[in-house]
């Protein structure tokens, strides 16, 4: 497939989650593009390559465009009357600057499980806790070594410094 058709099918794996809050899946693709099952499989391979997704290992099915995860995860995105989830803490503010949107994070402190609120709106910043730290513990050049366990492990949300240095 073409580089202008994967940068056609990631646009529109991209819109699909905007609009409906989840993945779009495999035959869903096949069907929007009219493609057969293998070259779906090769676009969204192509796609991951790129680091514009992640599939489930062993599987055909998106499990991350980032900053969308296809799956539950502690960082959950409100925008307007639309839900994500976020893939991390990186990726929940994230959806601040792709969206240019007001909108609200509910997460929790990765040291104690506290809720935290983060409110982006206006141009302003608030939470609860009022000063939460995120807490990327890997360089952005080691990301894609292995992103699943970057974004679960190791980009978070603590409440406080004192957990954060816990």
């Amino acid at each position: 497939m073409s580089e202008d058709f994967s940068k056609k099918v990631r646009k529109w794996i991209y819109e699909y989650f905007l609009e409906n809050e989840s993945a779009p899946i495999v035959e869903e693709i096949m069907t929007h593009f009219r493609l057969q099952r293998n070259e779906t499989h090769q676009v969204l391979m192509d796609i991951e390559a790129a680091h514009n997704l992640a599939l489930l290992p062993g599987t055909q099915r998106i499990l991350m465009a980032h900053p969308f995860s296809a799956i539950a995860t502690p960082f959950r995105v409100i925008v307007g009357s639309k839900r994500y989830y976020a893939n991390c803490a990186w990726d929940a503010i994230a959806f601040h600057v792709m969206l240019s949107k007001d909108l609200h994070i509910d997460s929790f402190c990765h040291h104690c499980a506290e809720a935290i609120s983060i409110d982006l709106k206006s141009g302003k910043t608030s939470s609860a806790p009022p000063n939460p730290v995120v807490f990327l513990s890997v360089p952005a050049a080691k990301w894609w070594d292995s992103i699943v366990n970057t974004c679960s492990n190791n980009m978070v949300f603590f409440s406080s410094k004192q957990h954060f240095n816990e």
